[in-house]
């Protein structure tokens, strides 16, 4: 389960989308997420989402 993201909540799987789409490619922003009980800090590089044709 992911609890943060850029230090922000995760309130809601399409306001994290959000909130991602909004930080340029190459960031490298911290994700805090829960698993098997423990909460983890990753560190995430932010790519470009690939265009559709």
């Amino acid at each position: 389960m992911i609890i943060s993201v850029d230090n922000k909540p995760a309130i809601s799987a399409l306001e994290t989308m959000d909130q991602v789409a909004e930080i340029r490619p190459g960031s490298v922003i911290p994700v805090v997420v829960m698993r098997d009980d423990k909460q983890l800090t990753l560190q995430v590089t932010i790519q470009e989402y690939p265009a559709t044709n």
